[in-house]
């Protein structure tokens, strides 16, 4: 949404309280399917890039030193 500066978000979690569909499936080419959804909860939390980027950063630093880890003790068998 850059309509106005707002930061982009993240959906954390989301729920569907009902969901009702009709699908007229015998005229499904000539009749129209409707849905109906209500009791919605969506949260969402800011996305702040630099900060996903460190953590990105740790999670490949440290799945190189257990692949490294894992490499060194194969060796000694």
């Amino acid at each position: 949404m850059q309509i106005i500066d707002l930061p982009d978000f993240a959906v954390v979690s989301a729920t569907i309280g009902h969901l009702k569909a009709n699908i007229p499936w015998r005229t499904l080419m000539y009749s129209k399917a409707t849905i109906d959804i209500s009791d919605v909860t969506i949260i969402l939390a800011p996305k702040y890039p630099d900060r996903d980027e460190e953590e990105r950063k740790k999670r490949e630093k440290k799945q190189a030193s257990l692949a490294e880890a894992e490499k060194v003790r194969l060796d000694e068998e």
